[in-house]
């Protein structure tokens, strides 16, 4: 039986308090990259194209290097690590505050931001993942991952709310320095995480494990994280990447001065209804269907949803009904989020986690830089139709995988 939330350590709820101010701040920002963006594009490159390569760019560091990360979590102190690189992170957007108060910064400088920022996430993100199964029980994991992973999903609520109120009331630098205080707060706390020196010590593999080829051989030698990872994961990765797209070309013709602004409150939406489809998963008995189900039933849905809101707001352009159809996408959505790394959690060896997700981080960076950065360098933008319906194509592709890669009777829980 799990254990509810109340009997977990207090460190699992500093953990969540800490994630979630840096995860906000991190999507407040994230809108006002992609107006900055839009802002300092040309003519050319109109359309949300220069968001997309702006989010091609920061992704990009973390396909080149978050195997390094992975090793690096399970080498060392995983909380000192997401520590260090929170800190680094903070100092490139003060070192962009402050030069850009001097000077006016173009698109090339902005793109050299983000990439410093997303090789800090490809220490971060392996670390941060893989640190949770040290904080809990095995009992208890199920509920905290769904726990954090709602956590994460209102943070990126509250962080699309924060981020597109900034921009309608304040000039870019001044919301990224609120933004900054945000991380400032969630790097406090995070120093005061400190999990067991026993919990810690047992993460560690001997000296000469620390390869990926020992993460390779994990994954290929279960059907179960094979699938997971390449029936679920990927496809998930591939599909958010293309409905990114669409949605950001979407805001980008409402108001190209100010695409960070129209964008904000359609992923606003989408974030509302994933967490309220998480917050329900006990409601819907999710929790007592194989996991065949568990994951085919919210690909068939969200794809379904992708391609009606594509269609409806192609006829359609009405305020209330934009927000609606977000909202009902982000709850199939969320169903599916908060499995891509809960799986993982649960499958994988404890001592091989880290560099396993370090895997997963790699292809989920691929995933975007090969859309986004595909998206961005395209003479001419794409329609958002076109990306809408793509996205639509893979998740329906992902529910088919999970069918026939899942077992009837698949276990989710490592011996």
């Amino acid at each position: 039986m799990i254990d509810r939330a109340a009997s977990w350590p207090p460190l699992v709820r500093l953990f969540i308090a800490s994630q979630f101010l840096a995860l906000m701040a991190d999507r407040a920002m994230s809108l006002i990259y992609v107006t900055l963006a839009e802002q300092r594009a040309s003519a050319g490159a109109s359309g949300g194209s220069s968001a997309s390569l702006l989010a091609a760019a920061q992704v990009l560091p973390i396909l080149l290097f978050s195997p390094l990360g992975g090793i690096i979590a399970d080498r060392f102190d995983k909380k000192w690590v997401m520590w260090w690189a929170d800190v680094g992170r903070l100092l490139v957007v003060i070192a962009f505050l402050v030069a850009n108060s001097m000077i006016a910064l173009g698109l090339n400088d902005l793109l050299i931001v983000v990439v410093l920022l997303g090789t800090l996430t490809a220490a971060f993100n392996p670390a941060k993942k893989s640190l949770l199964p040290f904080l809990v029980n095995r009992n208890q994991l199920e509920s905290a991952s769904a726990v954090v992973s709602g956590s994460e999903v209102l943070a990126m609520l509250m962080g699309l709310a924060v981020g597109t109120a900034l921009l309608k009331l304040v000039s870019s630098n001044t919301a990224l320095a609120v933004n900054s205080v945000f991380v400032i707060c969630a790097i406090v706390l995070l120093t005061f995480l400190k999990p067991s020196a026993q919990k810690a010590n047992s993460a560690m593999a001997p000296a000469t494990r620390f390869e990926l080829a020992a993460a390779l051989r994990h994954i290929a030698s279960s059907r179960t994280l094979m699938t997971a990872i390449f029936g679920v994961n990927v496809p998930f990765y591939l599909a958010a990447a293309f409905f990114f797209a669409g949605a950001t070309a979407f805001a980008s013709k409402l108001n190209p001065n100010n695409a960070g602004g129209e964008l904000g409150p359609l992923l606003l939406a989408l974030c509302i209804g994933a967490v309220l489809s998480i917050a329900s998963q006990r409601l819907l008995g999710l929790s007592r269907m194989s996991l065949k189900a568990q994951v085919v039933l919210p690909f068939g849905g969200a794809a379904v949803t992708v391609i009606t809101c594509d269609v409806l707001l192609h006829w359609l352009n009405v305020g209330w009904l934009r927000f609606a159809l977000f909202g009902l996408t982000g709850a199939f959505v969320g169903l599916l989020y908060v499995r891509t790394v809960a799986l993982l959690q649960r499958i994988c060896s404890s001592d091989l986690l880290g560099r396993v997700i370090g895997v997963n981080e790699v292809l989920s960076a691929l995933s975007f830089v090969v859309v986004l950065g595909g998206v961005g360098l395209m003479p001419i933008a794409p329609d958002e139709t076109m990306l809408m319906v793509c996205s639509a194509l893979i998740l329906f592709l992902g529910g088919v995988a999970a069918n026939f890669g899942f077992g009837e009777n698949a276990s989710i829980d490592a011996p």
